[in-house]
């Protein structure tokens, strides 16, 4: 199991984010993941905040071969 979690400030835009991803639930050939981020934009004209999800499934195909499939919202 891996997790991360990010952050990126600067004078103009200010960005979190974290992330958790299992890549064999309970031993089997199956992955699964989820990350949520928010995004803080301000410019001279305007400011844009966005927020989002999303989570993402897969399996092992062969020895080196994986698929993925992934929804995310924001």
């Amino acid at each position: 199991m891996s997790a991360s979690l990010g952050f990126d400030l600067s004078k103009v835009s200010t960005n979190y984010s974290f992330s958790i991803n299992n890549p064999r639930v309970w031993d089997s050939e199956y992955s699964m993941g989820v990350n949520i981020y928010k995004n803080e934009y301000e410019y001279e004209t305007y400011s844009h905040d966005t927020f989002g999800a999303g989570v993402n499934i897969g399996k092992q195909i062969t020895r080196n071969l994986y698929g993925s499939l992934g929804y995310s919202y924001s």
